[in-house]
């Protein structure tokens, strides 16, 4: 099952790492237009949201996010 939106946020980008998603959100008339969450893979429940007024900011949080993951996986 793929979210294609949350909260009013459009999923932009999503990356899956293991049993877990992570979905980069924007919404153009949110104070934070951007947000990042995690999601287990293949429920519709995203959690521990980040937000942000700027892409450059979300996407370097989304990038963390996945490789912290990642890392934990190993």
């Amino acid at each position: 099952m793929e979210i294609k939106s949350n909260a009013g946020y459009e999923i932009i980008r999503r990356e899956r790492v293991g049993n877990k998603e992570f979905l980069l959100g924007y919404n153009s008339e949110a104070p934070s237009r951007y947000v990042t969450w995690k999601n287990n893979y293949g429920e519709m429940n995203p959690y521990w949201g980040r937000y942000f007024s700027d892409e450059r900011s979300a996407i370097k949080n989304f990038n963390r996010r996945v490789k912290e993951e990642r890392e934990i996986e190993r």
